[in-house]
C-alpha cells in the first residue's frame, strides 16, 4: 500500500500546452520556364524547349545537302541505279533514298548519337564505335560478296575521305571519324553492299529500307533508340535535376558553352 501511494504521489499530470507549428513556406510550384533550361528557347536551333518536327526536318535535310555535295556519293548512286531493271532514272533513284532516309531519320539521328557518345564525341563516330555498331546490327557478312567486315571497313575509308583540304569544313571534321552527314553515307552505302546489286533488290530506295527493317530497327539496344524529346521529358526536365544543376551551374554552362561553340564552329 505504501508503495503504491508513492507511485501515485510521483506521477505527473499532463495537460494540453498550445503548441506552435511553423507553416511551410509558400513558394510558386516549380515551373519549366523559370528553370535552368530557360536560356534553351532562345540560344536552340528549335528555339522551344523540344525539338519540334519543323528542326528535324531541317537537320535531315541539311545532312542530305552535305551528303550529296560529295561527286563520289552522288556518282556511287548512278553507278548501282544502273542495275535497276524498272529503268528508273537516276533522279527518281536519289528521291527514294531521300525518302527512305528521312522516313528513318529520327532513328538514324539516335542511333548516330548513342554510338558516337561512345566515342567520347558527341558530333563523330570513330572506327570503333562504328565496328561495335556493325556487329550489334548483324550487317558484315563473311559469306556476302560485298559486305564483308574488310568491306564495311572500307565504307568507313571512304566516307570519311574529305576531298578538299583547303575547306572550312576541315577544321571541324575529325579525320579519322565520321561526321552525321558522312554516316548517312555509310548507312546508304552498307545497305546496297548488304542488300542492293541483285541480291535482295536492284531499287536503292528498297535496299536502305531492308537495312533499317532488318538491321538496325530491331537489333541494335533500346538505348540506341532513345527519342532526345523522350528523354527530356523522362529523365532531364526535372525539378531534382535543375536544383542539383544550379548548384553546380558554373561547370555546367562551361560543358553547355563548349558543346555550343563545337555545334557552331560545323554550321
Amino acid at each position: 500500500m505504501v508503495c503504491l501511494q508513492a507511485i501515485m504521489k510521483s506521477q505527473t499530470t499532463v495537460t494540453e500546452e498550445t503548441v506552435a507549428v511553423q507553416l511551410a513556406e509558400e513558394r510558386e510550384p516549380w515551373a519549366l520556364p523559370s528553370s535552368i533550361f530557360k536560356a534553351r528557347v532562345k540560344e536552340s536551333d528549335a528555339r522551344a524547349f523540344y525539338d519540334g518536327g519543323a528542326t528535324v526536318d531541317k537537320m535531315f535535310e541539311r545532312d542530305w545537302q552535305r551528303a550529296c555535295g560529295k561527286e563520289k556519293f552522288t556518282s556511287m548512286l548512278a553507278r548501282e541505279n544502273k542495275g535497276n531493271a524498272a529503268g528508273k532514272s537516276d533522279k527518281q533513284a536519289m528521291q527514294d533514298v531521300h525518302d527512305m532516309l528521312k522516313k528513318h531519320y529520327q532513328a538514324f539521328y539516335s542511333v548516330f548519337v548513342y554510338y558516337a557518345a561512345g566515342g567520347n564525341d558527341p558530333y563523330h563516330m570513330p572506327l570503333n564505335a562504328y565496328s561495335s555498331l556493325l556487329d550489334d546490327a548483324g550487317i558484315p557478312d563473311p559469306e556476302s560478296l560485298s559486305c564483308k567486315r574488310s568491306d564495311c571497313d572500307t565504307i568507313f575509308i571512304v566516307c570519311n575521305f574529305q576531298p578538299d583540304k583547303n575547306s572550312p569544313d576541315v577544321a571541324v571534321n575529325d579525320e579519322h571519324a565520321l561526321m552525321r552527314f558522312e554516316f548517312m553515307e555509310a548507312v546508304v552505302r552498307l545497305a546496297l553492299a548488304k542488300y542492293g546489286k541483285g541480291q535482295a533488290t536492284d531499287d536503292l530506295g528498297i535496299a536502305v529500307e531492308l537495312l533499317f527493317e532488318r538491321n538496325l530497327l530491331p537489333r541494335l539496344p533500346p538505348m540506341a533508340m532513345l527519342v532526345s524529346n523522350d528523354f527530356r521529358t523522362e529523365r532531364l526536365y526535372t525539378e531534382e535535376v535543375d536544383l542539383l544543376f544550379k548548384q553546380h551551374q558554373v561547370w555546367v554552362w562551361v560543358c553547355v558553352r563548349a558543346s555550343m561553340l563545337s555545334c557552331l564552329a560545323w554550321h
